[in-house]
């Protein structure tokens, strides 16, 4: 039977050099090419001019990863393109970025799988118009939350992406409705896996905390993500300001405008950027796990935070509530610096109580979060798709 060629259209996907962005992209294509899907993966990336890695960290990350390269049977493709200001919104980049991909020596895919409707979808619809493949989009928040809403052309070109796709999945079932209310066409609800494999061993609590150079005696909570107003970092750091009286220490792991304010901060411990690899002993070390965005779509790092057994404290909002109710883990308001207070003081009061919800979301994670399995779902979803295509194609 011929291997099934399949084209991923990203916004980032990590390397050796930086870590950042695309995990979870990461793994879910290597759980296909187990399968035996062929995945060819392209990541186009803004050109940085010369010295002006020196002006940003989002900047000088852009000039980290290597152009091209294979990581566990992968090719992975960073083709740079001119970006410009506000490009999504304003800009083309659908278009800046076609030529990029004309010099890359890629095989003719069956299927496109793209990541977010813009400017990634747009791109998928142009280059299956000229391979006549199918597009499968995949929407992961804010391409559904906020973007549509910017201008009448960013509405436009969601809309486009969505309705001239041959299959579209949401990554929540609330991303999937608003998707159907905004667009009449409703996704197909399909979480995104994690590689269970390394919360399989973790280390325990004061020796992850050793290994990390962690206090040893505080409650620490955890926070993984972008530095950043949206993630509802400020109301976090106040919360931090009230809490350090009490024992409570905040690890903050991630880049983002906000790593100042939190260097700043009393019970703070910003960690800035860290592997990947540690994700999993970072969840070992501490006592409890955050999130207080303003919107999300499913989080991946929630998934990871459950496989981990961590108890979790997250925002009411999008598609967290499929993931936490009250049997699960604890819900907070957004940008309520009193709610997250008296939330970290209950996990704090009661630990039983807390390590009963998340060992019940543990068992949620490993029965239907698992990267290998989803992969078997996604795999017919693409066999599905090229077969229709193969019977609307004229003979």
């Amino acid at each position: 039977m011929e291997t099934l060629r399949a084209l991923w259209l990203v916004s980032g996907y990590p390397s050796d050099a930086n870590s950042a962005p695309g995990i979870f992209h990461r793994t879910q294509v290597e759980a296909l090419q187990r399968r035996g899907i062929a995945v060819q993966v392209v990541a186009p990336t803004p050109w940085v001019p010369p010295l002006f890695d020196r002006l940003t960290e989002r900047w000088r990350a852009y000039t980290l990863d290597p152009a091209a390269e294979e990581r566990n049977g992968v090719q992975v493709f960073r083709p740079r393109y001119p970006a410009t200001p506000s490009e999504n919104v304003w800009g083309v980049p659908h278009l800046s970025m076609l030529p990029a991909l004309a010099r890359l020596p890629l095989q003719t895919p069956q299927v496109i799988h793209a990541h977010y409707a813009y400017p990634q979808g747009v791109l998928a619809l142009q280059l299956a118009t000229r391979w006549r493949v199918p597009v499968v989009l995949t929407l992961h928040g804010t391409d559904v939350n906020s973007y549509p809403d910017l201008t009448p052309l960013t509405r436009a070109r969601f809309t486009r992406a969505v309705r001239e796709a041959a299959a579209v999945i949401a990554v929540s079932k609330a991303l999937a409705a608003r998707t159907e209310a905004r667009t009449g066409r409703l996704p197909l609800a399909m979480p995104i896996g994690i590689n269970l494999r390394p919360y399989a061993t973790l280390p325990d609590k004061a020796a992850a905390r050793r290994a990390l150079g962690l206090p040893a005696e505080r409650f620490l909570l955890l926070y993984i993500g972008r530095m950043m107003d949206a993630k509802g970092i400020r109301e976090l750091l106040q919360a931090l300001r009230v809490l350090d009286g009490e024992g409570v220490s905040g690890v903050l792991v991630g880049p983002g405008p906000l790593l100042r304010a939190a260097r700043d901060t009393p019970g703070a411990l910003p960690v800035g950027t860290q592997p990947n690899e540690l994700v999993p002993h970072y969840l070992a070390a501490v006592d409890a796990f955050i999130l207080p965005s303003y919107s999300e779509g499913l989080p991946t790092v929630l998934v990871e935070a459950g496989a981990a057994g961590v108890p979790i404290i997250a925002t009411r909002i999008g598609g967290i509530e499929e993931l936490i109710d009250d049997r699960f883990g604890y819900l907070i308001a957004p940008r309520d610096v009193a709610d997250i207070v008296e939330t970290v003081r209950a996990v704090q009061m009661h630990p039983r109580t807390a390590a009963a919800r998340a060992r019940a979301f543990q068992q949620v994670v490993h029965a239907q979060y698992d990267a290998d399995d989803n992969s078997r779902h996604l795999a017919a979803l693409y066999m599905e798709v090229c077969g229709r295509a193969q019977t609307l194609s004229p003979p």
